[in-house]
C-alpha cells in the first residue's frame, strides 16, 4: 500500500513585531468609551457585517 500524497504546507507568516501590536491595542483601547455610545441595532448591524466577512472567507482560510 502506497503513503497518501499530502500537500505542501502554506509559507509561514511573518510574525506582527510587537510594536505593531502595541499600536493596534493602543487604538483599540483609546476608543472603548466611544463604543458605549454605539446603539444595540448598530452593534448588532456590526456584528452581522463581521459574521458574513467570516462566512465569506472561512473556507479559504481552512484550504491554507
Amino acid at each position: 500500500m502506497t503513503s497518501p500524497i499530502f500537500p505542501e504546507p502554506p509559507a509561514a507568516i511573518a510574525p506582527t513585531p510587537l510594536s505593531e501590536v502595541d499600536a493596534k491595542v493602543e487604538r483599540l483601547a483609546s476608543r472603548k468609551a466611544a463604543w458605549l455610545d454605539v446603539g444595540i441595532p448598530q452593534r448588532i448591524d456590526y456584528l452581522r457585517r463581521a459574521l458574513a466577512g467570516v462566512a465569506a472567507t472561512a473556507e479559504k482560510w481552512v484550504e491554507g
